[in-house]
């Protein structure tokens, strides 16, 4: 992994964006802090896309996370 995670962008289909990336978790991090600001990015992310945009984090093991933005344009199936 690089030293600043990884980061990638793709298009599974004609009708989705998913963008995530993979980083290291920071020595001293406070887990319920970090949980809001997800939290509050998924407000806004539901906000000005509706259903079709989605948030998705997961922590991989004791030392890196994960987050997933997905897109899914409006009129498609």
């Amino acid at each position: 992994m690089a030293k600043g995670g990884q980061f990638e962008a793709v298009y599974p289909s004609n009708a989705e964006l998913r963008i995530s990336t993979h980083n290291k978790i920071k020595t001293g991090f406070k887990a319920a802090g970090f949980h809001k600001g997800l939290e509050n990015i998924e407000k806004r992310l539901k906000l000005s896309y509706g259903d079709h945009a989605k948030l998705e984090f997961t922590k991989s093991d004791d030392k890196h996370f994960s987050v997933m933005v997905k897109y899914h344009w409006a009129g498609s199936q």
